[in-house]
């Protein structure tokens, strides 16, 4: 019988809403019917990276981390070059971790699905020296994560309508940056209201949740918001729901391996890196790792 640790962070928006008890039972039976046995513990937020920490060192094959993408991203810095392969279990708002590894967001599903996962290598960004699976965002958009939790778990179309109702009224008030984007070879300067930094890039679909094109890309992508008005904003809001957001003219996409987003005389710029807010000291530092992580990935 193989063994896993499986790490649930209670304090995720899903966890609250279930009775941890008996969900540690569905885990066991679940899991116990591949012949596997998990050794779970239930964390506060706080102490995900000291428990991780501490399941590294005793070099488990697989550990399997139950939270939002905040709590998936920390899990991935730590596995990062370990060969221990991170298994996700989507129990955060919006999953995008899980979405993209294509693990079911219904509990039971994806602890089927990955008790016969395999191992395959992905890319991490780290921005900063964080790491990032998702998506990184600058400017306008974290500045509005302080509504995001009364929309945890309403329908799809009631919070995708709030948020563009806020996102109208507050977009002009958010503040202005002005940047410079260095690489080894370029040297560009932008004004911008929000930027978006992803490991990969994202496909032309509909919808509210991007899609990466790939989880084992080779280099990172900056999307630069170039709506300095409120009508532009509505056109590229119109245009990424379309999945038409590369025909966008006020959208400048870049990539690299790495690179350097100096904001002249700020100390600290407020980032959102895969759902959680932090202040990054100036210049920002992007560095992209290409195949240094082993996520489980359901099978063909």
């Amino acid at each position: 019988m193989r063994a896993v640790t499986v790490l649930i962070n209670q304090q995720s928006g899903t966890a609250r809403s279930l009775n941890l008890a008996d969900f540690c039972d569905t885990i066991r039976d679940i899991l116990g019917s591949y012949r596997i046995k998990p050794f779970i513990q239930l964390v506060d937020g706080a102490q995900v990276e000291e428990v991780i920490a501490q399941a590294i060192a005793d070099k488990p094959e697989s550990i399997i981390v139950g939270g939002g993408d905040g709590t998936i991203a920390t899990a991935a810095g730590l596995l990062e070059n370990t060969n221990i392969s991170l298994g996700i279990l989507p129990m955060g708002t919006f999953n995008l971790a899980a979405r993209d590894h294509e693990i079911p967001l219904d509990l039971e599903e994806a602890l089927h699905v990955l008790a016969k996962a395999s191992p395959v290598a992905t890319s991490l960004l780290r921005v900063s020296g964080q790491p990032c699976l998702c998506t990184c965002i600058i400017g306008f958009y974290p500045r509005m994560t302080r509504i995001l939790d009364e929309y945890h778990g309403t329908q799809w179309w009631r919070k995708t309508w709030n948020i563009f109702k806020v996102s109208v009224v507050r977009f002009t008030k958010s503040p202005l940056y002005a940047f410079t984007y260095e690489t080894d070879t370029s040297s560009l300067e932008f004004r911008s209201r929000m930027l978006a930094i992803v490991p990969g890039a994202y496909r032309d679909s509909a919808g509210i949740i991007p899609e990466r094109t790939s989880t084992t890309p080779l280099s990172l992508t900056l999307y630069i918001f170039k709506h300095l008005t409120r009508i532009a904003m509505l056109r590229g809001i119109f245009a990424f729901l379309a999945g038409k957001l590369a025909n966008d003219d006020d959208m400048q996409v870049l990539s690299a391996t790495k690179a350097t987003l100096d904001f002249g005389r700020k100390k600290e710029i407020k980032t959102l890196i895969d759902g959680e807010v932090l202040q990054l000291p100036n210049p920002i530092i992007l560095s992209l790792k290409p195949e240094s992580l082993r996520i489980l990935h359901p099978q063909p």
